[in-house]
């Protein structure tokens, strides 16, 4: 599946996502249409049941999502799965029991505040389980440890009364790792974090 700002794939409409065959050639079996009329695709992930998060996209006539879609295999709308952002481009990972984390300028989830950081269910619903707040000008990326913690990464320089200088680790429940993360990035910021194997991060 590609993502961008294109119009057209091999001569095909497609407003800004497709899906490409392994040789290069258009899948004319999955064709979002319309759905997506602004913002471009920041991140895609395919689900285990083959359904497609998109972030960073919305569709101005429909009010009912905004920010996160869920798409079906054929790249029509998944209607089970409705989500309304304040923003059009967090950063966003998948965890095995299907809930997202999303990171970014986020401060309201379908009307409910939060603070750069949020927990969505598998049904477009905040998980208000997750308590953790950050700085939301200074959020730009997110990972998922193997342990079910959360990087954070950005140009925010504390979290609450904390120093932690672009990069901070929060627990499931969203409280800061304030005992056994203590990384800080000097002069820049963090715009991408991967989690790789033996808890190392990338």
């Amino acid at each position: 599946i590609i993502g961008g700002g294109f119009t057209f794939v091999n001569g095909t409409p497609r407003k800004n996502l497709a899906r490409l065959s392994d040789n290069g050639a258009i899948d004319l079996s999955f064709d979002p249409g319309s759905l997506i009329n602004s913002g471009s695709p920041t991140e895609i992930i395919v689900q285990a049941d083959n359904k497609i998060l998109v972030s960073g996209v919305r569709n101005t006539a429909v009010p009912d999502w905004r920010g996160i879609v869920r798409l079906n295999s054929d790249g029509t709308r998944d209607t089970t799965f409705n989500v309304v952002l304040n923003t059009q481009t967090p950063d966003i990972e998948l965890q095995p029991d299907q809930k997202i984390f999303a990171a970014g300028s986020i401060s309201s989830v379908n009307g409910q505040p939060v603070a750069g950081l949020a927990r969505i269910n598998p049904d477009g619903t905040l998980d208000t389980t997750f308590t953790g707040q950050i700085a939301i000008s200074g959020v730009s990326t997110a990972t998922i440890q193997q342990h079910g913690n959360y990087l954070v990464g950005g140009t925010f320089l504390s979290v609450g009364s904390f120093f932690r200088q672009g990069i901070a680790r929060f627990l499931n429940g969203g409280s800061l790792d304030v005992e056994m993360f203590d990384g800080h990035v000097h002069d820049g910021a963090i715009k991408r974090l991967w989690s790789l194997p033996g808890g190392r991060i990338l």
